[in-house]
C-alpha cells in the first residue's frame, strides 16, 4: 500500500507540474501578443537617427563600407583582431583609406579575468601586420594616420567620420560576418552623439600621445 500510495503522490506531482507548465506557456503567449500590440503602437516615426542590424553578414559589409567610403575618420574598437578579417581585402581597403587621408584608430586587446591564454597564430599575424603597417604610414607620409592601440579591451564600436557609431555584440576585427550566431547593434546617425562618443574614445585613448596634437591630427573638425 505504501509503494501504491507513493506512485499516486508521483502522479499527482506530475499533473501539477504538467499544469502549472501549461500556465507558464499561457502567460508567455500573452506577454509576447502585448509586446507585439506595444510595438504596433509605437511604430519607428520617419527621420529617426537609430537603425539596428543583427546579422554578422550586414556588420561586416558595414566596415567594409566604412573603409572604402570614409572621408576623414574611422574608429574600430573590439576585443580581438585576426587574419579572419584582416585579409588581403581588408588590408587593401586600409591602406587605400590611409593614401587618401583618411586616419584610422582601432583599440583591441580583451584581458580575460582568469590566466590569459597565449595568443592564436591569427591573433599574432593580425597583429604583427597592424605594426608593420604603422611603419609603413611612417615611412610613406601616408595623408592619413593609423593609430594601434592594443589595451584592455571588451567594447565593440565602428564610428565612420561623424555619420554614424555602431555599438553592440558584434567584434568588428575578428568575425568575418560567416558566423552562425546571432548578432545585434544599433547604427546612430546623429552626429553631436557620434561626436561625443568620439571624444569618449580620444580620451581614453590618448594617454600614448599628446591629446591637443593628438585631436588636431587626426580630427580636423575638432575645436580642441
Amino acid at each position: 500500500m505504501a509503494f501504491a500510495g507513493n506512485r499516486i503522490g508521483l502522479g499527482l506531482d506530475k499533473k501539477q507540474i504538467e499544469q502549472k507548465s501549461r500556465e507558464q506557456e499561457d502567460r508567455y503567449r500573452s506577454l509576447i501578443d502585448s509586446y507585439e500590440k506595444a510595438m504596433a503602437a509605437n511604430k519607428k516615426p520617419e527621420g529617426v537617427n537609430i537603425v539596428q542590424i543583427s546579422s554578422p553578414e550586414d556588420h561586416n559589409k558595414l566596415l567594409k563600407n566604412a573603409m572604402r567610403n570614409s572621408e576623414h575618420t574611422v574608429i574600430i574598437l573590439c576585443g580581438w583582431v585576426t587574419t579572419y578579417v584582416i585579409d588581403k581585402e581588408f588590408k587593401m581597403l586600409l591602406g587605400k583609406a590611409l593614401k587618401r587621408g583618411v586616419n584610422v584608430l582601432i583599440g583591441y586587446g580583451y584581458t580575460a579575468s582568469s590566466e590569459v591564454k597565449p595568443a592564436n597564430p591569427h591573433q599574432k599575424e593580425a597583429e604583427a601586420y597592424l605594426e608593420r603597417l604603422r611603419e609603413w604610414c611612417a615611412e610613406n607620409d601616408t595623408k592619413g594616420i593609423l593609430v594601434v592601440k592594443k589595451f584592455p579591451n571588451h567594447a565593440k564600436v565602428l564610428i565612420r567620420d561623424d555619420k554614424y557609431a555602431v555599438m553592440g555584440s558584434f567584434n568588428w576585427l575578428s568575425n568575418a560576418g560567416r558566423s552562425q550566431n546571432s548578432e545585434r547593434s544599433w547604427v546612430v546617425k546623429d552626429r553631436d552623439f557620434v561626436l561625443q562618443e568620439t571624444e569618449i574614445i580620444i580620451n581614453q585613448l590618448a594617454s600614448f600621445m599628446d591629446k591637443r596634437d593628438f585631436l588636431k591630427r587626426f580630427f580636423p573638425w575638432s575645436k580642441h
